[in-house]
């Protein structure tokens, strides 16, 4: 029994008509199309670790991507410039700056990361100007309420600009099981800090993919902390590309299982410069047969 099935609706058919049914710029549909092509040549992963530990992933079913639209439950009142909006809407009105920064990030990706990029169907745009800074934490609620759910999230601080993003993962208790992919690209120009919180509680029945990817130029610092406590299945992959020099990163991360719950949790981060510095760190309690 195959552990994940991909319905045969996902197609290129699909990703033209939806594409172009939303008004997508030409440049989007073929990042999609691209992706798509390097779906079908990448290999499932094994989710095996060691000699004899195997995670068992069986009866995820993965239909066409529905959800609704990513709620800003908090926002600065102080205008300084910054775009907060949709992700298609962003493509359509500042198509130069979404497609600068989107699916750049350069970083290794695997079969799940291209259906991502491929399927989205929500998204959130977040860019500050230089040495803007947001007086307050962005915060934003996604809610999984479908059997499919495909988000991207892509955060730009341009140089020296500061920003607080926190995300908070929850789902209704849908019937049967649930798929949910999301990832998050961030990316601090010269001197910029992005502090990315996430905060996930979905229902028992959700197998969560969850990618973070993060690009730091000069000076820059990029700094992750995440708390998973529901699902029924977690794989957590977090990377950061330091590519500047100074530039720096914080990666803390906890879970807390029971049951059967089961997280995959992978933190790295790439040293692309000299002089840079990343500090990394994870710690988990388990109960019952999670693991």
């Amino acid at each position: 029994m195959d552990e994940v099935v991909f319905s045969e609706k996902l197609s290129k058919a699909f990703l033209d008509e939806k594409s172009k049914s939303l008004g997508e710029p030409e440049w989007l549909l073929e990042s999609r199309l691209q992706a798509f092509r390097d779906f079908h040549k990448l290999p499932m992963p094994e989710f095996k670790y060691g000699l004899d530990i195997r995670l068992d992933i069986q009866g995820i079913r993965v239909s066409l991507p529905e959800g609704k639209p990513i709620k800003v439950v908090q926002k600065p009142e102080k205008d300084c410039g910054a775009i907060i909006t949709g992700l298609q809407t962003a493509a359509r009105e500042y198509p130069d700056l979404v497609e600068k920064y989107l699916s750049k990030s350069g970083l290794p990706e695997d079969k799940f990361m291209a259906f991502q990029k491929a399927f989205w169907s929500r998204g959130m745009f977040v860019y500050l100007p230089p040495n803007a800074e947001l007086e307050s934490e962005l915060r934003a609620s996604l809610l999984t309420s479908t059997q499919s759910n495909v988000e991207n999230l892509l955060i730009v601080a341009d140089k020296g600009a500061k920003l607080s993003f926190v995300e908070e993962l929850r789902s209704t208790k849908n019937v049967g099981s649930v798929f949910r992919s999301g990832l998050v690209e961030a990316f601090a120009e010269e001197g910029a800090t992005i502090d990315f919180t996430s905060i996930q509680n979905f229902a028992v029945n959700v197998h969560n993919f969850s990618t973070k990817r993060g690009v730091a130029g000069k000076d820059a610092s990029i700094n992750w902390l995440t708390c998973d406590l529901g699902s029924r299945f977690t794989r957590s992959d977090i990377l950061t590309d330091l590519r500047g020099r100074g530039s720096n990163t914080k990666n803390f991360g906890m879970f807390f299982g029971a049951g059967e719950q089961i997280f995959d949790t992978a933190l790295a981060s790439v040293h692309s410069h000299e002089d840079t510095t990343s500090n990394m760190l994870t710690k988990g309690v388990l109960n019952g047969k999670a693991k």
